[in-house]
């Protein structure tokens, strides 16, 4: 059979539905990764004009931007990014707090 000779939504019988064989397909077939969550990268420290730390953080596929006291205390929740953009809008978001280039 030749490439593109597959007929559209066709369906993949398992035969006798009773079988071990067919049941260890069924789940093989549902299986899922398990999102285990990453712990957090730390991709940019770095002192605004103002003071106070801007720090760039990464975990999984999110990306954080919080600005903290000299004490490194949170001044406020993070700003979280996601999707294909997420690295970028960081980026630029943590240029624009401590008025320089930023990229990683």
């Amino acid at each position: 059979m030749a490439f593109g000779n597959k007929k559209p939504n066709q369906k993949i019988s398992l035969g006798n539905a009773a079988s071990k064989r067919v049941q260890r397909t069924r789940r093989s077939l549902g299986q899922r990764f398990h999102s285990r969550p990453m712990p957090a990268h730390i991709h940019f420290r770095a002192f605004t004009p103002e003071g106070e730390l801007c720090g760039v953080a990464q975990s999984n596929d999110k990306f954080m931007v919080a600005l903290f006291d000299a004490n490194e205390k949170a001044l406020a929740p993070p700003v979280v990014f996601e999707g294909s953009q997420a690295r970028s809008q960081a980026a630029a978001l943590a240029s624009q707090l401590t008025g320089r280039k930023v990229k990683f």
